[in-house]
């Protein structure tokens, strides 16, 4: 399977573009030129927002402009920002879901094989604390669910000599996962999905 070549087209909407992007129609027909196989779509106004593209004949012109010009669209970059999926309220989590079910149907009507998952920004230290706190409460409650009766574990204790409670203490996998969730929430970098890559090599 020969690789195809895509660009990812943020980059003229974002830092020394960010207050005069440039135009969309001229970037496709530039990469058109150029002779690349692809590109990836922002979810940024003026590129793929939903706003721009809001329904399926919408959503066809916008794919037959792109293959006029020898291209197709490797990858999608949702804009999760109106319903952030890592919230805390369960509500903005429920609409978050239906917000990222919309993107889904963009990508399936412009026939789009991924799509890539970024946060919008980065967690404030109060929220990474709170964070914290929430899975020490959840790992505590896992070895409350994983423990054994209190008559077993008094038993164990008394044969073993371990000291009475020993066997709440979370195992070495909760807190391995605990702790590879909090450096995940604290990294300051972009999440990345390899996705269909084995076929896109995006520049």
């Amino acid at each position: 399977m020969n690789a195809k070549i895509s660009v990812g087209t943020s980059a003229f909407t974002m830092g020394a573009y960010a207050d005069a992007p440039i135009p969309f129609e001229k970037v496709v027909a530039y990469l058109g030129d150029l002779g690349y196989d692809g590109l990836e779509l922002p979810g940024d106004k003026g590129y793929g927002s939903l706003e721009d593209w809001p329904d399926a004949e919408s959503r066809r012109k916008l794919m037959q402009f792109v293959r006029r010009a020898g291209l197709e669209i490797s990858s999608y970059g949702a804009d999760l920002s109106p319903a952030p999926f890592y919230s805390n309220d369960r509500d903005v989590r429920v609409q978050a879901r239906r917000w990222f079910e919309r993107n889904i149907e963009f990508c399936v009507d412009c026939n789009i094989p991924v799509i890539r998952v970024d946060y919008d920004r980065f967690a404030t230290a109060e929220e990474l604390e709170r964070t914290a706190a929430e899975l020490k409460a959840l790992s505590r409650q896992e070895a409350s669910r994983a423990a054994p009766s209190s008559r077993s574990a008094r038993s164990a204790g008394s044969q073993s000599g371990r000291p009475p409670g020993s066997s709440r203490r979370p195992s070495a996998r909760t807190r391995k996962g605990s702790a590879a969730v909090l450096g995940w929430l604290s990294r300051r970098n972009w999440l990345k999905r390899r996705g269909a890559r084995s076929v896109w090599r995006v520049r």
